[in-house]
């Protein structure tokens, strides 16, 4: 039986030791996000009004989302958070790997859970915050 041909590789996904990034556990999320906060702007036409609340905070506040962006994560910017009564110390570790649509990995400050609710529907979600980013994106 040969030795695994991981063994002393680096992943280019997660950069651990001893597996290649076709098999790598904290498979990457490819969401367009840096597409779509770099490169377009949203007209006001594009966006809803869905009334978000932070888990911690209770109090809910409206956030015009950009919907079905193609991300595989719900996202907001710094702003955004902000606007929501949160704050980026409060944040939990964001483990989630997202790449941008030209496959460079976006750095999370954190992650928080939140309700959005709009026309009497409600969906609990995670929301992940990134600092570039202007808007809030919906998956």
């Amino acid at each position: 039986k040969s030795a695994c041909p991981a063994k002393d590789r680096k992943c280019n996904n997660c950069n651990c030791v001893g597996h290649f990034q076709s098999v790598c556990p904290k498979k990457a999320k490819f969401g367009g996000i840096a597409q779509l906060s770099l490169n377009r702007t949203a007209l006001q036409s594009d966006l809803v009004s869905i009334d978000t609340t932070l888990a911690d905070t209770s109090i809910p506040s409206t956030l015009d989302w950009l919907p079905d962006t193609g991300s595989d994560v719900d996202a907001i910017g710094v702003d955004q958070l902000r606007r929501l009564r949160g704050s980026v110390a409060a944040l939990e570790p964001d483990d989630d790997v997202v790449t941008g649509a030209n496959g460079v990995r976006l750095d999370s400050l954190g992650k928080t859970s939140a309700r959005l609710s709009a026309r009497g529907r409600e969906l609990e979600t995670t929301l992940h915050v990134y600092h570039d980013l202007s808007g809030a994106l919906l998956s």
